[in-house]
């Protein structure tokens, strides 16, 4: 990818994030294609089925719409993976921490939401705009602030920085931040090489705690087989390693995923 399309497309979410925080639906709307399609997974809506909008002046009032109720929020937008598919079109994947801020009592409580966006880009007339966007937040994961420095097929690398909140009564890393450092880069990665037409669910985890947990970890999450198109459901183990910065295993999982037709 040229340079300058890079720079474009990380620009275009840049410029997502500030519209949304401004509540600009006039902004938002320029950063669409005229049929843009925005959609919403199952596990996001609440229902049984995706959702999904069409229409720049509708996806940007949608949104806009979606965060009129909060005082205000705060969008930052982390690691893009971009990749061109041709002269004048893209597509990738993009990590966002949204800050909603809303009332609480007499002040106000910020409930931090990861946010990934799988998106597709046009070029018309020389400008990048978004042609599709898919979303998917995992609120519950925001607790322990990871960040993915790694992801592609068969394979997910994350890190979880030595902070407080994340401690134990020890001053060291506590297991259930491992834990969930562990389930998120797993699934990230089921997520990322799945087949299409196919879904998956973790169905359990073995865990083991291999020395005490200081600093930084890096977890590695990694198929024990190749993920595959089946007719029929089929477990998938996944095998996620945590290291310090010195390189010493401090835990290891094994989850267990269960990956079937989508129907």
């Amino acid at each position: 990818m040229d340079s300058s399309d890079r720079v474009a497309l990380t620009d275009l979410a840049a410029r997502y994030a500030q519209a949304v925080d401004r509540r600009n639906t006039t902004a938002l709307a320029a950063l669409f294609t005229d049929d843009v399609a925005f959609v919403l997974p199952p596990a996001l809506n609440g229902t049984g089925a995706p959702t999904e909008i069409r229409g720049n002046s509708v996806v940007s009032s949608s949104v806009v719409d979606a965060v009129s109720h909060l005082h205000s929020t705060r969008h930052i937008v982390e690691q893009q993976i971009l990749d061109l598919d041709g002269p004048t079109t893209a597509h990738g994947e993009a990590y966002c921490s949204a800050h909603h801020i809303y009332p609480r009592g007499e002040g106000h409580r910020d409930n931090r939401i990861e946010i990934r966006y799988q998106d597709s880009f046009e070029k018309i007339d020389g400008t990048w705009l978004f042609s599709r966007a898919v979303c998917f937040k995992a609120p519950y994961f925001a607790s322990i602030a990871p960040r993915i420095t790694r992801l592609e097929h068969g394979r997910c690398e994350g890190t979880l920085a030595d902070r407080r909140r994340v401690r134990n009564h020890i001053g060291t890393v506590h297991a259930i931040a491992m834990c969930n450092l562990a389930e998120l880069t797993a699934g990230l990665m089921v997520d990322a090489s799945l087949p299409k037409g196919m879904r998956w669910i973790p169905k359990g985890m073995q865990v083991q705690y291999l020395a005490k947990a200081r600093g930084t970890l890096q977890a590695v999450a990694l198929p024990a087989q190749p993920i595959v198109v089946a007719a029929e459901g089929y477990a998938l183990p996944v095998t996620v390693s945590v290291r310090d910065r010195a390189g010493t295993e401090v835990f290891s999982a094994v989850i267990d995923m269960w990956l079937s037709p989508a129907k």
